[in-house]
């Protein structure tokens, strides 16, 4: 199955949102192009949404993915905010011990 994560960029008071949408199942096949998504919106707009309702799904190379680029972006401007994450992204970021990034998400 190919991804269908998108993004979505908004103007917002003078900076530009954008909004990565994570697939439902987030692994090796995924990790890519969330990677490639990462990189846009880091070199592009000024804050990072990452919406994680529909995820059933995200392994360890995705949420490194995730981690890294918000150390990144954060060096710059605002880094990652996490909005709508489901149940099992929420169970799998705590299962890795990642309660602290998680929150400040």
């Amino acid at each position: 199955m190919a991804p269908t994560g998108s993004l979505i960029g908004d103007l917002y008071m003078g900076t530009i949102e954008q909004t990565i949408i994570l697939d439902s199942v987030m692994d090796l096949i995924t990790a890519g192009k969330l990677k490639a998504q990462l990189v846009e919106a880091a070199d592009s707009y000024g804050k990072i949404t990452i919406d994680g309702e529909k995820v059933d799904r995200i392994l360890s190379p995705c949420i490194q993915l995730l981690v890294v680029a918000d150390q990144e972006i954060s060096k710059n401007n605002e880094g990652l905010k996490l909005i709508n994450a489901s149940d099992e992204m929420v169970e799998a970021l705590k299962d890795i011990g990642l309660e602290k990034e998680y929150d400040k998400w």
